[in-house]
C-alpha cells in the first residue's frame, strides 16, 4: 500500500469500516495477518448502523418516549440530539480503539484507490481522531 510519504506492506487491506470490514480486520488480525483498514471518514468507524442508522434512530425513538408535556420542544430536541451524538461518538471511539489497539491492525482515515493491480494509494484525511 502506498502513500505520497511512505509505503506500508499489508497482508490484508480492508476498505471500509462497516460490520464486514471490522469483522474481517479483527479476524485476520487475530490470526496474525498484518491488516490495514482504510475508512474515508472518522465519523463512520463501525459503519452505518452505529453512526447514522440503527443506533441513532432507536436512540431518538427512546428519547421521544421520555418527553414530558412541560418540556420546551426545542430544548428537549437539542438535548436529545446531543445525547444521541454522544452515544454514537462513544461507539466510534470504541470501534476505532478496538481495532487500532491490535498489534497487527492499523486503521487509516483516508480515501483508497488502486494505482495498479497490486498497489493502493491512500489520500490521508486529517480530522477528529
Amino acid at each position: 500500500m502506498g502513500t505520497a510519504d511512505r509505503s506500508v506492506h499489508a497482508d490484508v487491506l480492508v476498505i471500509g469500516f462497516g460490520k464486514g470490514g471490522k469483522t474481517v480486520a479483527t479476524t485476520m488480525g487475530r490470526l496474525g495477518e498484518h491488516v490495514v483498514l482504510v475508512e474515508q471518514s472518522e465519523r463512520m468507524y463501525g459503519g452505518t448502523c452505529p453512526n447514522v442508522g440503527c443506533v441513532p434512530t432507536k436512540a431518538l425513538v427512546h428519547q421521544s418516549r421520555k418527553r414530558r408535556l412541560k418540556d420546551v420542544p426545542q430544548e428537549w430536541y437539542e438535548r436529545s440530539v446531543g445525547k444521541v451524538q454522544a452515544l454514537t461518538k462513544l461507539f466510534r471511539g470504541d470501534n476505532y480503539d478496538g481495532l487500532n489497539s491490535m498489534d497487527t491492525v492499523a486503521v487509516i482515515t483516508g480515501t483508497a484507490a488502486f494505482t495498479d493491480p497490486h498497489t493502493v494509494g491512500v489520500h490521508l484525511h486529517r480530522g477528529l481522531q
